[in-house]
């Protein structure tokens, strides 16, 4: 192998929106969130009656130009340019990770397993994930 052509696109930046729904509920709204999400997966969590759900979509074109100028947006309007402070998350962390820590505090209140407050204020989104997992 001496030559490789690669087909790109271009940079491009993705929101993610995590989940927590029952096995009935992911399933009826799969078609949905097919339409609706370029990118979807499912993380079931085994013996529970839980599935965490992860959406990405890519943000709309975000051109860092000054604050409240308009541009053509290609369909015969205008639309904003976007700046940095127009960036700034809507959720704080603690607020993302909110339905994830509430699960885990059920699926161990569930199992009469003792609940640390602290440990579990203190975990990440892969923490959350993998105790979710080894606790089902």
């Amino acid at each position: 192998l001496s030559e490789v052509t690669l087909k790109v696109i271009p940079a491009h930046r993705l929101v993610e929106q995590t989940i927590v729904l029952t096995r009935s509920e992911a399933k009826e709204q799969l078609p949905t969130l097919l339409k609706r999400h370029k990118h979807v997966r499912y993380m079931w969590i085994p013996y529970e009656d839980a599935v965490v759900v992860v959406s990405n979509d890519p943000e709309n074109d975000l051109p860092l130009m000054g604050p409240g100028t308009e541009v053509d947006d290609g369909n015969g309007g205008k639309k904003k340019i976007v700046t940095v402070e127009d960036l700034e998350p809507k959720y704080s962390k603690d607020e993302k990770l909110a339905p994830l820590r509430e699960f885990l505090r059920k699926l161990l209140k569930s199992k009469g397993t003792p609940i640390d407050e602290e440990t579990i204020s203190g975990m990440g989104f892969g923490d959350l994930r993998d105790f979710i997992l080894a606790s089902g």
